[in-house]
């Protein structure tokens, strides 16, 4: 009789301790996915905000050597050691983070650097592919400045791979996951090609 009670009394207790059980069990479970669920959210939160400073910054150097090529923008206040000086930021950027970006992505960055620049291999710098029409009417101008300019202009071939590399930059840093599939117009209009002075 009392190993049938203490039978009973086994079976009654664990009638009680598995449900108990069981909500210790989905309590831990729902706590650990949670906290999971909150790891994953703040690194997804940090690769965003990575990628939209690099973006930032790749971006501002990238408009600024290309409003001085289109004479658009603030082009004025920039002298070509400035154009060279955003080249060099770019380049550290882009080299620096290299394993964020794909091979495609890359190429069109050497794309468009080949078409704002001519690399010369005489440890020298590079020399932009551009002239120094309205350059020299500016009071700022340098005579010794000359020397640093290609006199070409190839601003509608400028204008193409801009927009390849931006848009493709903007792909590779997913920024669509911010502001929605959105494809990128360069400013590179018929009338900045046609008046070099604006």
């Amino acid at each position: 009789m009392k190993k049938e009670r203490s039978k009973l009394y086994n079976v009654e207790l664990l009638k009680l301790a598995l449900p108990v059980a069981t909500a210790i069990f989905v309590a831990l479970l729902t706590g650990w996915t949670g906290y999971v669920y909150s790891q994953l959210t703040q690194n997804q939160n940090a690769i965003i905000a990575k990628r939209t400073e690099l973006y930032d910054k790749i971006v501002k150097n990238t408009n600024a050597i290309l409003s001085y090529y289109m004479f658009v923008g603030k082009w004025k206040r920039y002298t070509p050691l400035d154009i060279i000086s955003f080249k060099n930021d770019t380049d550290e950027l882009m080299y620096s983070y290299q394993p964020m970006f794909s091979e495609n992505l890359f190429k069109s960055y050497n794309e468009l650097f080949d078409q704002f620049f001519r690399i010369t291999g005489d440890w020298k710098d590079a020399r932009l592919r551009t002239s120094v029409a309205c350059r020299i009417m500016l009071d700022t101008w340098q005579e010794n400045w000359r020397e640093r300019f290609e006199e070409e202009d190839n601003r509608a071939r400028i204008c193409e791979a801009y927009n390849k590399f931006m848009n493709g930059l903007a792909e590779e840093l997913q920024l669509n996951t911010i502001t929605g599939n959105r494809t990128l117009l360069v400013t590179c209009y018929k009338r900045d090609l046609q008046m070099p002075c604006s």
